[in-house]
């Protein structure tokens, strides 16, 4: 792979700038970013996707998520977001991770310009989807898991791209851009886009097994044939109180269910957006009549 893996803190950028947002502090971070993104002109071309490393001694990073980099120097015209250097700089690629991230890069890649063999990769036997949906629409029983899929058969003649689904990729040899895959065979390519995402976080209890989590297509059939199983009224509590905790606990309440929402901080994704939007967020559980306990620590058993 051209360039260099970036790992730590790597921050989202106000455009085509790199980001050096001062310490750690939340509320700091988010004054300074919002300073920045005020002082960016309406005829200021950004780029969903791109971010930066905060050492300025670091290359460039071009993400397709906030957990798939792929780096790359900065093109010899010194801007990170020239159109003509990007695709130039392109022969095959191959994307390791056939989510929404992957997928939006490979939609980029076309919509830009570059007309080069493109292979995508995916563990899940599923098309590209948005993920969102799952925890909305889907599990409220208003969509088809189908209506969220994102690479239909139209656009992925469209894009002609190289999909390979139910495939899990083993490792990655940097030196020569090769992909080796659970089944012994290998994948080569000029570039390679390491687009994973993340999985659900696994708690170490004796009964994993029998905790639902909800992350993908196969995680919301599990838990919406568990639902269907159970009685209205029935107490179900929700491990995490943040975005997805939140949505599964408003669908619960909405299909006639008690959520009981458990959440280890003192309010809410308080360390994400600050404490007068936690306070808000806390306050929406209350009129939405679900329970919130804060502050909550299970014991490993």
């Amino acid at each position: 792979m051209n360039g260099r893996l970036i790992s730590g803190d790597t921050l989202f950028l106000d455009g085509c700038g790199r980001t050096d947002l001062p310490g750690s502090d939340p509320q700091e971070m988010y004054r300074t970013l919002t300073q920045r993104l005020s002082a960016i002109s309406d005829d200021t071309t950004l780029f969903p996707g791109h971010l930066y490393s905060a050492d300025r001694a670091r290359p460039w990073v071009m993400s397709a998520s906030t957990t798939a980099h792929w780096s790359r120097r900065a093109p010899s015209s010194g801007s990170p977001c020239s159109r003509a250097d990007h695709a130039a700089e392109l022969g095959s690629r191959r994307h390791r991770g056939a989510g929404f991230g992957g997928w939006r890069l490979v939609e980029a890649l076309r919509r830009e310009g570059f007309d080069g063999e493109v292979t995508l990769l995916g563990e899940e036997t599923y098309a590209p989807y948005d993920r969102p949906p799952l925890s909305k629409q889907v599990l409220a029983g208003k969509w088809d898991a189908e209506r969220a899929t994102l690479a239909t058969p139209e656009r992925i003649a469209e894009t002609k791209v190289n999909l390979r689904l139910g495939v899990r990729a083993m490792s990655l040899d940097v030196e020569s851009n090769t992909v080796e895959l659970e089944d012994g065979s290998r994948v080569e390519g000029t570039h390679v886009v390491i687009a994973t995402g993340a999985r659900a976080r696994r708690l170490p209890f004796s009964a994993d097994d029998q905790i639902l989590t909800l992350r993908n297509r196969d995680d919301e059939l599990r838990m919406r044939l568990e639902l269907d199983g159970l009685k209205a009224g029935s107490v179900i509590v929700v491990i995490g109180g943040g975005f997805i905790g939140a949505e599964v606990a408003t669908q619960l309440k909405s299909r006639g269910f008690v959520p009981i929402v458990l959440e280890a901080l003192q309010r809410p994704l308080i360390g994400v957006l600050g404490p007068d939007v936690s306070s808000w967020l806390e306050r929406l559980a209350a009129d939405a009549d679900v329970e919130l306990r804060s502050d909550q620590h299970i014991p490993r058993r």
